[in-house]
């Protein structure tokens, strides 16, 4: 990969994944959930939009800052892939405990509809 590619991907990469962030922070709000991965999210594409911002400007012709910054782009494409990971993996933890919610208000149902009934 060229590094006006890399620096194209992850520019691309960040502007589809900044929109998340509003959305994270207002379930995490209402849902009670620490604030770390929001905040850790949240200075990890700043610090990837200023880097990518810095990687835009260097010059085609200087290889020594392309392989320089080339090494810090692949360090935030690591970075965001695995907070994107985390991010799936909470959404299954969710997904899991909201499940095992309704399974439990479902029993619970249950036992009043045979309360209902016997009375």
């Amino acid at each position: 990969m060229t590094f006006k590619s890399q620096v194209g991907y992850l520019n691309s990469r960040i502007h589809w994944m900044k929109p998340l962030i509003p959305d994270i922070e207002k379930y995490c709000n209402s849902l009670g959930d620490p604030k770390d991965e929001v905040e850790n999210f949240k200075e990890i594409m700043k610090e990837g939009a200023a880097l990518v911002t810095k990687c835009s400007t260097i010059s085609r012709w200087n290889a020594f800052k392309q392989y320089k910054y080339s090494k810090k782009l692949h360090d935030l494409d690591k970075r965001l892939s695995m907070q994107l990971t985390i991010l799936k993996e909470e959404g299954v933890r969710e997904w899991k405990k909201n499940l095992y919610s309704l399974k439990h208000i479902g029993e619970k149902f249950e036992k009043l509809e045979s309360y209902l009934i016997v009375i």
